[in-house]
């Protein structure tokens, strides 16, 4: 091989050493997203379908809070790998399948914490807050 054969040929390598990783991760960081989205979209069905019996401020403040949680938990792949979000997404729009009511908002905690550590965390840190809020709306009425 000739040298200026050779200086194309370690240059090629160099470009495809370096290209192909980057397009692998922006593949995974676009298949993350799109994820999220959808599990979004499953997550926003709470906030307008208000159950019979429950006021719309309780269920405002009940569907803001698993809003708030799933946002704040499934945040990056650090957060929840993307197999687990996908996995917690196709279980949301089972739930969502059956009748709603305050039961699928506690639901929709308890499987946040199952995504992983950082879920768990987060449900222990702040499901008491929630609970406390929503008694205190419950108070009210």
């Amino acid at each position: 091989m000739k040298p200026r054969e050779y200086f194309w040929f370690v240059g090629l390598a160099l470009v495809i050493t370096c290209v192909v990783p980057l397009g692998v991760r922006v593949y995974q960081v676009f298949a993350y997203a799109h994820e999220q989205r959808a599990a979004q979209r499953a997550i926003d069905q709470l906030c307008v379908r208000r159950p019979m019996g429950v006021n719309a401020d309780t269920w405002e403040f009940a569907s803001d809070w698993a809003n708030t949680a799933y946002c704040n938990i499934c945040f990056s792949p650090e957060h929840v790998s993307h197999d687990e979000l996908r996995r917690f997404r196709a279980d949301l729009e089972d739930r969502l399948r059956r009748p709603i009511d305050l039961g699928t908002i506690d639901w929709v905690w308890n499987r946040l914490g199952k995504t992983g550590p950082h879920g768990r965390s987060y449900q222990r840190r702040f499901e008491p807050q929630y609970r406390e809020g929503l008694e205190v709306m419950r108070l009210r009425r």
